[in-house]
């Protein structure tokens, strides 16, 4: 098997009325904790801060290696976290 690589750009929008610091969380099966990446982080260590009425465009990323071993149907949810700076 070959390596399987998908990227899809996500654009976080603050539009409250104070600035956010946003963090990720994954939930779901191992295949999903295990290779995404944010960015140029893995999603664990990724991070920003964003000002009032501003957006960021964030890369989303899955590897899968060729080395997974694994079958069957997975499920992950991505969930963005943000809290008042």
């Amino acid at each position: 098997l070959n390596e399987i690589k998908l990227r899809m750009n996500v654009t976080l929008n603050n539009t409250g009325n104070v600035s956010v610091y946003i963090e990720a969380s994954i939930l779901g099966d191992d295949i999903f904790k295990d290779n995404v990446s944010l960015g140029q982080s893995m999603w664990e260590d990724f991070n920003i801060y964003l000002p009032t009425t501003d957006s960021n465009s964030v890369n989303v990323g899955l590897e899968i290696p060729n080395s997974f071993s694994g079958s069957g149907q997975k499920s992950g949810q991505l969930i963005f976290w943000a809290t008042n700076n």
